[in-house]
């Protein structure tokens, strides 16, 4: 092999092995964008459905009083 053919050689597998890296990581990219995007959606919905059934807020403990006496009401006038 002279030079010539040597380089022309190596820039094929220079090309060749770029554009194989372009592709590869292309597709690497693409990929996580949206599997972490739909974790992200995931873990927040999770950590809002665990808080909001950890703990009663005043509303609600007074929406169950409201509902005790209304059922004490419907049992003494029945």
């Amino acid at each position: 092999m002279n030079k010539n053919q040597i380089k022309q050689l190596a820039n094929q597998v220079s090309s060749t092995t770029t554009d194989t890296l372009s592709e590869g990581l292309t597709a690497i990219r693409k990929r996580p964008v949206t599997s972490s995007l739909f974790g992200l959606v995931c873990f927040c919905a999770g950590v809002l459905l665990a808080t909001s059934c950890a703990k009663k807020g005043p509303a609600e403990k007074a929406g169950e009083k409201v509902d005790e006496a209304g059922e004490e009401i419907k049992d003494a006038t029945n």
